[in-house]
């Protein structure tokens, strides 16, 4: 989970210095429990759907316009892609390449997040939004297709019918995994229980409040499960 979490905001970090993006903050004169469900909200469907409401918008201390917020959506898809090739260690080349198609893929399935702010409760001056999720098994069911294809490329090379350079293989390991995500992003996502975690959106000294950057990581990361987080 650290790892993760550290891996997503370091790109969170490099969004924000190209974009000039700073984190979105509600406009403090409103109701506090309200709002901060409205921001979570509004945050989690930038993220997993790429859509920005009005109600969002208009409780932003800063006007933005909707297509400036949206490209936070795709600096997250972007953000996710790279830890996936980092966590299976796939060959970067190839994801440079194939990032059009990678892009299509992972919105495929982020556009299967199933999610719902439930409730909040202000503790001094931290809010706890209530989220009920349940997680997509797409990287899990990927994981043990991986696992599958890098066990016979391990025998292929062990009886000398593989052959190559570490590189070589990696890029064969790659697009034939590559292969097979693209396969099960396009079925029917299989939805694990229900369960809820908590999102916490704090106060800050001007009075706005603002979504946890950490907190939010880790209900992506819920929602979008690796076999090891």
């Amino acid at each position: 989970m650290k790892k993760r979490l550290l891996w997503r905001l370091i790109s969170l970090v490099v969004a924000l210095a190209i974009f000039a993006i700073i984190e979105l903050t509600g406009n403090g004169g409103s109701n506090p429990e309200k709002l901060s469900r409205t921001l979570a909200q509004g945050e989690l469907d930038i993220t997993f759907k790429g859509t920005v409401t009005q109600k969002y918008l208009d409780v932003l201390s800063e006007k933005r316009s909707a297509e400036t917020i949206k490209e936070t959506h795709r600096q997250d898809i972007l953000g996710e892609i790279k830890y996936f090739f980092n966590y299976f260690r796939f060959d970067d080349e190839i994801r440079k390449q194939k990032e059009p198609e990678l892009i299509e893929a992972f919105n495929r399935i982020y556009a299967n997040a199933n999610y719902k702010v439930v409730k909040s409760e202000k503790k001094d001056n931290v809010i706890k939004v209530s989220v009920e999720l349940q997680p997509l098994n797409t990287m899990i069911e990927f994981e043990d297709e991986f696992d599958k294809i890098l066990a016979e490329m391990n025998k292929d090379y062990k009886s000398g019918k593989l052959k190559g350079t570490e590189t070589e293989l990696n890029k064969k390991l790659t697009n034939k995994s590559l292969e097979k995500f693209f396969e099960i992003s396009k079925k029917p996502i299989n939805l694990q229980d229900s369960r809820t975690i908590t999102l916490t959106v704090n106060k800050l000294k001007t009075g706005h409040y603002q979504v946890d950057s950490k907190s939010l990581m880790n209900v992506i990361s819920e929602v979008v499960p690796y076999k090891s987080k």
